[in-house]
């Protein structure tokens, strides 16, 4: 699955809603994705700061929890899940109740999808 960030506006919508449903009506498979869209680039920004992006590249490569995150990026646990509970209000990232043998239960984060695609137009 791919999920893709970026900006537009409501003509972007229904384009791909339309292109969507032509590919359906064609007996096309489509692939399964996540759109995530701000009408507004500064919006988009506000988001996608460096640190979170940060964040986003080490949680694709290693999903765990959040000390173990800010143990990789060395960086204030709570800081790390106020991005993390940032990103997951938006469905970028994950958080997941794991079994943790002996210690009851953590919260596991991971990507939505496995590939991510950030797009930003001015």
């Amino acid at each position: 699955m791919k999920t893709t960030v970026g900006t537009g506006d409501v003509d972007d919508f229904f384009s791909r809603g339309r292109e969507l449903a032509r590919d359906l009506d064609a007996g096309k498979k489509v692939p399964e994705s996540i759109v995530i869209t701000f009408e507004k680039a500064r919006d988009f920004l506000e988001v996608m700061t460096p640190q979170r992006h940060r964040v986003m590249e080490w949680v694709a490569h290693h999903p765990g929890t959040i000390r173990d995150i800010s143990d990789g990026l060395r960086r204030n646990p709570d800081a790390i899940r106020k991005d993390i509970k940032l990103l997951a209000g938006y469905g970028i990232l994950t958080i997941r109740r794991k079994k943790n043998p002996g210690h009851g239960v953590v919260n596991w984060i991971e990507p939505v999808a496995r590939k991510i695609e950030l797009r930003a137009s001015i």
